[in-house]
């Protein structure tokens, strides 16, 4: 057989001279673009068929000896390449159990290539059913390639599915109660075969009660599934009481988050653990566990308990250890790097170990000053022998670096009563304390440390001290770095000159215009001699060198400050009074007048005084104006009014620092006779 595209040489023998025609298929053509043979009478020709054909070739030898034959070449557009199995499966052809040997594939055409899962020669097809093992009661489908390459190359594919083997397990463990007569022993697979001393094949009934406990029996399940086959075995004890004793359970520490499998400690399986902490999960699975999370220390009761016929029960304490006391005593959180005494921590329970990064830590004891500026940790480690519990407390101590002393500004010199500020040179991020020391005055060198008698004035930089009243003033400046560490203290000393003290009183503050006011001086101390300036408000200024008592008269209203500057020739001090000169609004207008031409009382005249914005307005009896004038110095005659009752009103605002809005109401009688 040869490829449509193939070329091949024939090859006859017998005979001298040979000469070959066609019996069926392509006719021979010697020449030409469509030359399919190569010579005709050759022995060896060439020949290149389009389809199948039968080639006849006839030799000089007798006839007697045969001088033809014949030869059919088959001619393929692509080689036929079917696989087949050489034994098949188990189950079917191509349907293996996974415990079937070796089988080996076979394709039509030689010289290809097989691939697929479980093909473990490429070249020879061979096929390994096992190492597909889809497990218990599965199945596993996968293709098997053939792949022919050249010409007419071709593939072919074929499905073979492996079977698992069946579930035969035995899932029943024992042991068995002898007092029992039935028990169904189980297992994965439903159905199959049993076998053992004193068991049902069919149903796997056996009864205990026909041995001698204790004692073993070995039970035999199979399971056929479409000739896949699988046998499974087992040891099962036959036993008079069941084993509920319950393992040596674990020793937790109080802390430890750990659950506790409690199936892992028990006797004889298939039984129900109890307590306050145990639980089943998932409910009905026969799985036990205890959790220890959140658990004080203490004693735990569980129970194991198988029940039935040979059923026992046991009950056995879960210790929770309390963790041995690390803790530790004595130590800050801060330390200054200034600090040469030693630090003794102190430990809750001792015999334990001391640790951490301070490598100058020694039995508890360490010395600030020797350390460099950092953070650290002290740690204290336990471990208790009986309980087994381990506990180990860390503790983070800073050595911090002590600030330099700061220095100060703002010495003077200042009068007495001056509002002193003062501020210091440090690090910014620094808090700069203020003191006061009464017992300092005999120091002439300045003393690092703060001591206890020191005052503390307050915080801040720039600093306000307040009035200045001693002289000299002594000041003590520190600075506090962010972690507590103060700086020995510089002393400030403020230079503070006497300063006069300026007062005077008046014998009265408000008055009407008119306004005399008498000033008496109470400036002092006496014995100094101090220079005055008196200021009433803009109108004067007097200077004086003694302190008597001076007068001044405020002609217009107003507020005006006086001021009184005491001036000793190195301090000045002043004092203000404000004093408020006023007037009072004079009122009158007469309540009758008589216009009769006789000279007297002929006219309606008012005197008002310290008024504004004057203006009057005079009505009849129904209301009717007859008369108004705004100017103040105006009068009203009475007119061609007859005589009667008419009613006035004024309005006007006062002349006074307040300038309130003033109104007037009355009645005046007119009469002519």
């Amino acid at each position: 057989a040869i490829c449509s595209l193939d070329t091949i040489s024939l090859n006859a023998n017998g005979g001298d001279t040979f000469y070959w025609s066609t019996l069926q298929g392509d006719p021979i053509i010697t020449g030409g673009v469509n030359q399919n043979f190569g010579c005709v009478e050759c022995p060896n020709p060439w020949i290149h068929p389009s389809q199948t054909t039968t080639y006849v070739v006839t030799s000089n030898l007798s006839a007697t000896c045969g001088n033809t034959d014949t030869i059919t070449i088959t001619v393929f557009d692509q080689f036929p390449v079917s696989i087949t199995p050489a034994n098949g499966g188990t189950v079917d052809t191509l349907v293996y159990c996974a415990s079937d040997p070796l089988d080996t594939m076979i394709a039509q055409t030689p010289g290809g290539t097989y691939i697929g899962p479980g093909i473990v020669n490429t070249i020879d097809g061979v096929f390994a059913p096992d190492i597909l093992d889809p497990g218990f009661g599965n199945d596993s489908v996968i293709t098997i390639s053939y792949i022919l390459e050249g010409v007419c190359a071709n593939t072919h594919e074929i499905p073979v599915r492996v079977k698992g083997l069946p579930d035969a397990r035995v899932l029943t463990e024992g042991p068995l109660c002898a007092l029992s007569t039935a028990d169904t022993l189980v297992g994965y697979s439903a159905g199959g075969t049993w076998s053992g001393l004193n068991v049902d094949p069919a149903t796997g009934v056996i009864n205990p009660s026909l041995f001698t406990a204790p004692d073993t029996v070995l039970i035999h399940h199979t399971v056929d599934d479409s000739g896949c086959v699988f046998t499974d075995s087992a040891m099962i004890r036959i036993i008079e009481e069941y084993n509920s004793a319950i393992d040596s359970l674990p020793k937790i520490c109080v802390g430890e988050e750990v659950t506790i499998y409690l199936n892992d400690f028990e006797g004889d399986p298939f039984g129900e653990w109890t307590g306050k902490e145990v639980y089943e999960d998932p409910i009905g699975s026969g799985e036990y566990y205890f959790t220890t999370d959140d658990l004080k220390p203490g004693k735990y009761d569980i129970t194991y308990e198988i029940k039935g016929e040979c059923g026992t029960q046991t009950t056995d304490e879960l210790l929770i250890h309390a963790l041995p006391d690390a803790s530790i005593f004595g130590a800050d959180s801060v330390y200054c790097d200034n600090i040469e005494d030693s630090v003794l921590l102190k430990a809750a329970t001792p015999n334990g170990i001391w640790g951490g990064t301070m490598n100058e830590l020694h039995d508890g004891y360490f010395v600030p000053g020797r350390l460099g500026e950092g953070l650290y940790t002290i740690s204290y480690e336990l471990y208790d022998t009986v309980s087994t519990c381990y506990n180990k407390n860390v503790v983070e101590v800073r050595i911090a670096r002590t600030p330099v002393q700061p220095k100060l500004y703002g010495g003077g010199p200042y009068c007495q009563g001056t509002n002193l500020r003062v501020r210091a040179d440090g690090l910014l991020s620094n808090t700069f304390l203020w003191y006061s020391w009464d017992g300092a005055d005999s120091l002439v060198t300045e003393d690092f440390p703060t001591t206890a008698d020191m005052n503390l004035l307050g915080a801040g930089n720039p600093f306000t001290y307040g009035e200045l009243v001693d002289m000299p003033t002594r000041l003590y400046g520190t600075q506090m770095s962010e972690y507590g560490c103060e700086s020995g203290w510089t002393r400030l000393y403020v230079e503070v000159k006497p300063s006069p003290q300026a007062l005077f009183e008046p014998d009265s503050i408000v008055g009407n215009v008119p306004f005399n006011v008498q000033f008496e001086n109470l400036s002092g101390p006496d014995g100094m001699q101090i220079y005055y300036t008196w200021t009433f408000g803009p109108y004067e200024e007097r200077q004086v060198d003694d302190p008597k008592t001076q007068e001044f008269t405020f002609e217009d209203i107003g507020d005006y400050l006086v001021t009184l500057v005491a001036d000793n020739g190195q301090c000045v001090d002043s004092h203000i009074i404000m004093i408020r000169a006023d007037r009072q609004t004079a009122f009158f207008i007469p309540n009758v007048f008589t216009p009769n031409a006789d000279n007297e009382n002929d006219l309606f005249t008012w005197e008002i005084e310290g008024i504004n914005d004057f203006q009057i307005v005079i009505y009849n009896r129904w209301g009717t104006k007859v008369f108004g004038t705004d100017d103040i110095t105006e009068f009203w005659d009475g007119a061609k009014e007859p005589e009667g009752t008419y009613y006035y009103v004024v309005k006007g605002r006062e002349k006074t620092l307040g300038a309130e809005p003033v109104e007037w109401r009355g009645d005046l009688t007119l009469l002519r006779d």
